[in-house]
């Protein structure tokens, strides 16, 4: 009896196996149907949930499906996957292209899953694929994030891609020469634009008009990019995937080959698709759900991966040629740095060595040193690079260095806690307000900003002296006249007042699109009414008797429509001036003052605006904020609120 139940189980399992083998009964089967619908299988092929709850793939390009409806359905993609998994290689015209080969990882999980007899399916020649494997055995994965470049708004908002740290030993047990982590890879994911002018790059970007590519390429190109040429700092956050799934996350990278994703610039961007590629190589981690999706920050990926329990083990700094310089910069004495910036603005090679003739060895190392640095920052050099304009004054220092036989000492960079960019307050910021015009009236004051950061917020894991706003709103109930005040709906608003360390220069600009009332309408010149208006302006920026106070001065000009029924539009010249004081403690304020001569069509006024923010943070998500106004033909206004950023 005992014999013939288990001849029947045998022959039972037996049947199932056979059916699961056979690829007409497995496309058919509940199995099939019930894990087309896994986490798993969906995040392989990149599914996400977007407009009204509706899933499909992020991919665009036809290539990365086996089916045309692969897009949208995973059951009729992993059908297709596995009819193309048992067909013949000669009825491909390049082995290459056979399911085996062009996807792996797909074909192993649905062989794991599905208890596919591995002797049932063919063994095409997938030649390529071995050798990318083989090349790419990566033992560590780390999320890279590059800090806010203020030069290029395009990188104003921060950069992240991942690094893959290769296994010195390969799949076939030779050892490789890629122990120097600059022999590493980067996999990033980016918009491949061509030449477009500023207003292009918006547009195509904000409506997913460019095609986005993810690349592999050795990490020293990324720390040629961003440490020196852009002089950003780049924070390594090493991540907790094991060597399969580290090795596994290299496999998705050649499934991904050539193929595009629409960029959008605030949603599918660079940043978003780095936790959709972690997502696929570890399933459990299901990162990418956890974005907020209307805007995606890079910064947010950042925060979402380090809340991760356990996710993130280690952190490394790696600073920028900026930084690196005025780490030995400040290491000097208050003569030594003068000399530094006199040989520079000098840039005379014969004359170097008089110059330093007088300094004890100690003060001549770090002089050379200084000065070395200074050059490789200003003339972002990077690898074998000599630079153009200071060519012959760096190779005299490295000269007189190389005679010097002292070491120097080694130079060490050690950021703060709170400059660590995940320490960051949220990208997004609500406020509610109250307080009173400058009649008396009672005001009540919305504030949303979507993203980023003021002069005023705090200050911790943002560089001094960047504003950035987008979509940012303040408006205003007047309960005395009953009506409400546009003080700001901004499109985009930047304004960059670099501090100004000694040596470097650089100049302070602004760019603000948006919409606002304002107070010098109809043929008075007393009404309210709707502006839009371009602002642009150019100045330059200093410290104000200490580091923590910063003052600005600009030369605007603004071109503006007027929907009050008797001026079109008005052309407006003007200035800006402003103070920032940024202690490090939780206290930050902000006072601006704008003067400009407004020409119109049938007259010329003169408007001058004041603004005062005052905030003080109670923790990284709460603050409470002070905010004031000025404005000719208004009178003032001042309200006092809480704000939370999320």
């Amino acid at each position: 009896m005992i014999l013939f139940r288990s001849a029947i189980l045998f022959l039972t399992a037996f049947i199932s196996v056979q059916s699961l083998a056979d690829p007409a009964r497995l496309l058919s089967s509940k199995a099939v149907e019930h894990l087309s619908e896994s986490d798993q299988w969906k995040k392989l092929l990149f599914y996400a949930k977007k407009t009204f709850n509706r899933q499909s793939s992020l991919f665009d390009s036809p290539g990365f499906f086996v089916s045309s409806e692969g897009k949208t359905d995973p059951l009729i993609e992993m059908q297709a996957m596995l009819t193309g998994m048992h067909q013949d290689p000669i009825a491909f015209a390049n082995p290459e292209l056979h399911p085996l080969c062009r996807f792996p990882i797909r074909a192993k999980f649905l062989i794991e899953n599905l208890n596919i007899d591995r002797t049932t399916l063919p063994t095409p020649k997938c030649e390529l694929r071995e050798k990318w494997l083989a090349r790419n055995v990566v033992k560590k994965v780390s999320l890279v994030f590059s800090s806010y470049y203020t030069d290029n708004p395009a990188s104003m908002f921060g950069h992240s891609f991942l690094k893959l740290r290769i296994n010195p030993v390969g799949l076939n047990g030779k050892q490789h020469n890629s122990a120097n982590e600059l022999l590493d890879f980067a996999v990033n994911y980016a918009a491949h634009m061509g030449d477009v002018d500023l207003l292009t790059y918006y547009w195509k970007g904000f409506s997913g008009q460019f095609p986005g590519k993810f690349s592999m390429e050795p990490f020293y190109v990324k720390v040629q990019e961003y440490n020196n040429f852009e002089q950003r700092d780049l924070w390594v956050y090493d991540l907790a995937l094991t060597e399969e799934e580290s090795v596994r996350l290299a496999s998705i990278m050649w499934e991904i080959s050539e193929n595009e994703i629409n960029y959008f610039y605030f949603d599918d961007n660079c940043s978003a698709l780095m936790l959709a590629l972690l997502d696929a190589a570890k399933p459990e981690l299901n990162l990418y759900n956890k974005l907020p999706h209307l805007w995606i920050i890079p910064v947010d990926t950042l925060k979402v991966v380090t809340s991760e329990p356990g996710l993130v083990t280690d952190i490394q700094y790696i600073p920028s040629t900026r930084t690196k310089f005025l780490t030995r910069f400040r290491q000097l004495d208050k003569n030594e740095q003068q000399l530094v910036d006199e040989l520079a603005n000098k840039n005379e090679p014969s004359e170097l060595a008089t110059e330093l003739k007088d300094l004890s060895v100690n003060g001549k190392i770090g002089v050379l040193d200084t000065l070395v640095e200074l050059v490789d920052f200003k003339e972002d050099i990077a690898g074998a690079d000599l630079g153009k304009e200071f060519k012959n004054l760096r190779a005299e220092a490295l000269k007189i260095r190389s005679g010097i036989p002292e070491r120097s000492e080694k130079l060490v960079t050690t950021p703060n806690d709170s400059e660590r960019p995940d320490k960051a307050h949220g990208t997004t910021l609500m406020s509610l307000a109250g307080g009173v015009g400058s009649e008396g009236g009672r005001l009540a004051q919305l504030h949303w900003r979507p993203a980023l950061h003021g002069f005023a917020d705090a200050g911790d894991g943002y560089p001094q002296g960047l504003n950035i706003g987008f979509l940012n709103t303040r408006i205003a109930w007047d309960n005395e006249s009953k009506t409400y005040i546009l003080r700001n709906l901004g499109g985009i608003e930047i304004k960059s007042v670099p501090t100004v360390e000694p040596v470097i220069k650089k100049n302070a600009w602004t760019l603000n699109v948006g919409q606002r009332h304002r107070f010098d309408c109809g043929p008075e010149a007393r009404d309210m009414c709707l502006s839009s208006f371009l602002n642009f302006g150019y100045g330059f920026s200093n410290f104000l008797f200490t580091e923590n106070i910063t003052g600005y001065a600009l030369a605007t000009g603004q071109l503006s429509i007027l929907h009050d029924g008797y001026r079109l539009a008005s052309a407006e010249p003007g200035i800006m001036g402003g103070i920032s004081f940024t202690p490090k403690g939780p206290f930050k304020i902000n006072i601006e003052a704008t003067r400009q001569r407004s020409y119109g069509i049938k007259k010329i006024t003169l408007v001058s605006k004041g603004d005062l923010t005052a905030m003080y943070a109670l923790s990284n998500t709460k603050t409470l904020i002070v905010t004031g106004d000025y404005e000719t033909k208004y009178g003032s206004s001042i309200v006092a609120g809480y704000g939370i950023y999320f």
